[in-house]
C-alpha cells in the first residue's frame, strides 16, 4: 500500500510539473494573467468553496454562518452572495480587459467579453459563484437545524431572487445611462495626477477604459447598502433589534477584499509595488501615529472597594438560611465559547429545578472563565431578593445565555474595526469594536443591563448574590486577572485584582464578562481606557486576553479563595463541609493511547512547536486542576472539613443525527431514508451562535444527566441531602 501511495504521490507531482513546465514554455502569457488576476481568482474560489470551507473542513467554527434564523435573513444573504459575486467578476473583468494595455501583455477576448455594455456573462458568472452560498444557506436552515418551515425558506428564495435581480438590474442601468458622467470627469481628475505613462490601460484617448465607470456605478450601489448597513443594523440595547446575519458580513468582507485589492493590484503591478505589504505598512503606520488600542471602559466612582475581609459577613449572610450543618457551595464554569455560556446556565437552574432554592442559596462563589462567564452574567442577571432566580426565570437564563451575538460580532468588524485595520482610524462610531458591539448585544438580553460591580457589592454583603469572579489573563506577562465586586487576597506573583489595581473605579458587569471571554479574533484584545481625566498617567496599562489561556476551567480561583480566605475562618462562619461543582462544556477525553498513522511530518516540521504549546496547555492545566484540588482536599479533610468535588461535563455520544441530503422533500428524502438508522454524535460548536437543534442538544443532555442514577448530579444530589 505504502508503495501504490508513493507512486500515486510521484504520479501527481510529475502531472503538475508537467503543467507547470507546459505553461512556463508556451504558454507565459497565461502565467502573467494568473498573476494579475490573482486578487479575483482567490476571492472567486473563496466564495465558491465557502460552503464546504465553514461546513466541512471547519464546522465547529463555522458551520453555523449558514443557518439563517428566518425568512428575512435568507432574503438577504442571497442579493449579497450575488453582490460578492459580481464585484468580484468586475474586477477580474477590469484587471483582463485592460492588463493588455497597461503590462504589454496579449489581449484575451474572453476577458474583455466580461465589460461589453451589452452583456450579460458578468451576471452569469456572479449567479455560478453566489450559488453554493445560497444553497447551502437553504440547506443549513431546514431540517438540518430546525430554524425555518420549508415555506419560509421559499419566501425567503424567492424575496432574495427579487431583490437580486433588482441588484443586477441596478447595475446594468448605471452601466449603460449617462448618469454616472459625473463618475467619469472625477476618476479622470483624480488619473490625471498620474504621469503619462503610468495611465496605460487607465485612460485612452481621453476616456476611462472599459470597465472603470462600471466598477463606479457598482461601488456606488454598494456603498449605500453599506451606510444602510451602518445605521440600520448597529448593535443597540434593544432586544427586537433588526440583525443581519453573520454570514452576510462575511460576504461584505470578502467583496470589500476583492474590490479593495483588486483595484489596488491593477494600479500598483504597474510599479512592482507588493500590496499586501503596503497595506500592512499603512495600517502599522496609521496605528502609531492615531495611537491606536482597542479599550474596554472603565469610570470613576466614590465608594471604596469591599475589603478582603468583607468575604465574612457577606458568607455568614449567605449561607445564614442554613439549619445545622452549613454547606458552601463553590461552582467553577469551564470557557468555550456559547456551547459554555448554554451549558453553564443549563446546570445552574437545572440544579435549581432538581435541589430547590436552598442549593442556590448555598453558592457562595461562582469562578467562571470565558463562555462560561456569559452563562454565569445572566444567571445573577436574573437573582431576585431571596438569594436565587426565581423559578419563572430560570428558562429566560437559558435563553438569554444562548441568544445568538455573531452578527454583533460581523458588525463591528466590518464597520469599526475594518476602518481602524485599513489606515482609517480617525472615523468613528458606536459601538467602537467588535467587542463593544456583542457586550452592547448581551445587554440586550439582560434584565439591568446596566448593573455594574460595585452594584452588586451591597447585595452581596447582604448575603441576595454569590460572589462572582471573571477570570481574565494579562497578555503582557501571563498573569492571572481576578474581576469581582469583591476584593481577594491576591499576592502579586499569583495574579492581579481590578479592585486592587483601579480601586476608585467601576465597570459594567457585562464588561467584566467581555474581558473574561475574549475569544482569540471574534473579540479583539484590549486595555483599559483613558478617556478624559478619569484616570492619572501613575493608573496601571494591561492588555487583558480570554481567561481561559490562564486557566480554562475557573479552578485556581476558586480554590486559592478557599485556601486563603475561607476555609482558614472555619469555625467563625460554622462551614462543615465544601461542595465544589465543576461545570465543564465539554465530554472529558481520554488519555490519547496512539498518534495518528498518518504522515503528518511536513505539518509537524512547520507547526510542530506551536501545536506542542497548545497542546501542552490544555494537559498543563488539567493536570494542575487536579493535583491542586486534591491537594485541598487532603489539606482540610484533616482539619475535619469534608470536601466533595463533582464534575458535571457535557455529556458523550448524544444523540444527533443529521443527514446531509436531507431536504425536506419527500421525493428526495425517500432515497435517503436507508440512513435514518445511524446516529452523529453531537460535536459542540465554538461559535457564538447556536441553532435550535444545537439548544435542544444541551437540553437533552441536561436531561441525560438528570435521568442517569450513576451520573454526577445524581451523587451531588445524595451528598446534600446529606444535611
Amino acid at each position: 500500500m505504502d508503495i501504490d501511495r508513493k507512486k500515486s504521490t510521484y504520479l501527481t507531482l510529475g502531472i503538475l510539473f508537467v503543467i507547470l513546465l507546459s505553461l512556463i514554455r508556451w504558454g507565459g502569457e497565461t502565467l502573467q494573467y494568473l498573476f494579475y488576476l490573482r486578487v479575483p481568482l482567490i476571492s472567486g474560489a473563496l466564495l465558491f468553496m465557502l460552503p464546504i470551507i465553514c461546513i466541512y473542513l471547519l464546522p465547529s467554527m463555522l458551520g453555523n454562518l449558514f443557518v439563517l434564523k428566518n425568512k428575512w435573513r435568507m432574503s438577504l444573504v442571497i442579493p449579497g452572495a450575488v453582490a460578492t459575486g459580481l464585484g468580484i467578476v468586475i474586477i477580474g473583468g477590469i484587471i483582463g480587459t485592460n492588463a493588455a494595455a497597461r503590462f504589454n501583455v496579449s489581449p484575451c477576448p474572453l476577458l474583455e467579453a466580461l465589460l461589453q455594455d451589452d452583456a450579460l456573462t458578468p451576471y452569469l458568472f456572479a449567479l455560478i459563484l453566489a450559488f453554493p452560498t445560497a444553497w447551502a444557506a437553504y440547506w443549513s436552515s431546514g431540517p438540518a437545524s430546525k430554524e425555518m418551515s420549508n415555506t419560509d425558506r421559499k419566501i425567503g428564495v424567492v424575496i432574495g431572487s427579487i431583490l437580486s435581480l433588482l441588484l443586477m438590474g441596478a447595475i446594468y442601468w448605471a452601466r449603460t445611462g449617462e448618469t454616472v458622467s459625473w463618475v467619469s470627469d472625477m476618476l479622470l481628475m483624480i488619473i490625471s495626477i498620474l504621469p503619462s505613462e503610468a495611465r496605460a490601460g487607465l485612460v485612452k484617448d481621453d476616456q476611462l477604459t472599459p470597465g472603470l465607470v462600471t466598477a463606479s456605478a457598482f461601488l456606488a450601489v454598494s456603498t449605500i447598502l453599506y451606510l444602510i448597513g451602518l445605521l440600520l443594523y448597529r448593535p443597540k440595547i434593544k432586544k427586537d433589534r433588526w440583525q443581519l446575519p453573520a454570514l452576510s458580513y462575511v460576504l461584505g468582507l470578502l467583496l470589500i477584499f476583492s474590490f479593495l485589492f483588486g483595484l489596488l493590484t491593477f494600479v500598483l503591478d504597474y510599479y512592482r509595488v507588493p500590496v499586501l505589504l503596503s497595506f500592512l505598512a499603512v495600517s502599522a503606520l496609521a496605528y502609531k501615529l492615531w495611537k491606536v488600542d482597542h479599550y474596554y471602559d472603565i469610570r470613576p466612582t466614590p465608594t471604596e472597594p469591599p475589603k478582603p475581609d468583607d468575604f465574612i459577613g457577606a458568607l455568614k449572610e449567605r449561607l445564614a438560611h442554613q439549619q445545622g450543618r452549613r454547606t458552601l457551595v463553590v461552582v467553577c464554569a469551564s470557557g468555550g465559547g456559547i456551547q459554555a455560556a448554554g451549558w453553564t446556565s443549563m446546570v445552574l437552574t437545572g440544579l435549581q429545578k432538581r435541589l430547590g432554592k436552598d442549593f442556590t442559596q448555598a453558592i457562595g462563589l461562582i469562578s467562571s472563565v470565558s463562555g462560561g462567564s456569559v452563562g454565569t452574567l445572566h444567571f445573577l442577571d436574573r437573582f431576585g431578593n431571596e438569594g436565587a432566580p426565581e423559578d419563572s426565570e430560570l428558562n429566560a437564563i437559558f435563553n438569554a445565555s444562548t441568544e445568538d451575538s455573531l452578527g454583533a460580532t460581523g458588525w463591528g468588524l466590518v464597520y469599526p474595526d475594518l476602518w481602524r485595520f485599513s489606515g482609517l482610524p480617525f472615523l468613528h462610531t458606536q459601538p467602537r469594536d467588535r467587542g463593544a458591539a456583542i457586550e452592547t448585544d448581551w445587554k440586550s438580553f439582560m434584565k439591568s443591563p446596566n448593573a455594574t460591580l460595585r452594584d452588586w457589592v451591597d447585595p452581596i454583603k447582604q448575603g441576595k448574590l454569590p460572589v462572582p469572579v471573571f477570570n481574565a489573563t494579562i497578555v503582557e506577562d501571563g498573569r492571572h486577572y481576578l474581576i469581582s465586586p469583591m476584593t481577594f487576597a491576591t499576592e502579586p506573583l499569583e495574579g492581579l485584582e481590578f479592585n486592587r489595581l483601579y480601586p476608585q473605579h467601576d465597570m459594567d458587569a457585562s464588561t467584566a464578562a467581555l474581558l473574561s471571554a475574549t475569544f482569540p479574533y471574534v473579540t479583539p484584545i484590549t486595555r483599559n481606557s483613558e478617556e478624559g481625566d478619569s484616570q492619572s498617567k501613575a493608573t496601571p496599562v494591561f492588555h487583558v486576553a480570554d481567561g481561559g489561556f490562564f486557566d480554562n476551567f475557573g479552578i485556581v480561583s476558586a480554590v486559592d479563595w478557599l485556601n486563603e480566605q475561607v476555609l482558614p475562618k472555619r469555625v467563625e462562619l460554622e462551614i462543615e463541609r465544601v461542595l465544589l461543582v465543576e461545570i465543564r462544556a465539554f465530554p472529558d477525553e481520554e488519555p490519547l493511547q496512539t498518534a495518528s498513522r498518518k504522515n503528518v511530518g511536513f505539518l509537524m516540521s512547520l507547526f510542530g512547536p506551536l501545536l506542542t504549546v497548545l497542546a501542552a496547555r490544555n494537559s498543563t492545566q488539567a493536570q494542575r486542576n487536579e493535583d491542586i484540588v486534591n491537594d485541598l482536599k487532603t489539606k482540610w479533610t484533616a482539619k475535619d472539613i469534608d470536601i466533595f468535588d463533582f464534575k458535571i461535563s457535557f455529556p458523550k455520544n448524544i444523540p444527533f443525527f443529521e443527514i446531509p441530503t436531507q431536504t425536506g422533500y419527500e421525493n428526495i428524502d425517500q432515497y435517503t431514508a436507508a440512513l435514518k438508522d445511524e446516529k452523529k454524535a453531537y460535536t459542540p460548536p465554538l461559535s457564538w451562535t447556536l441553532t435550535k437543534k444545537q439548544k435542544d442538544a444541551i437540553r437533552n443532555a441536561w436531561e441525560i444527566l438528570n435521568q442517569d442514577q450513576s451520573s454526577s448530579v445524581a451523587e451531588l444530589e445524595k451528598v446534600w441531602s446529606r444535611k
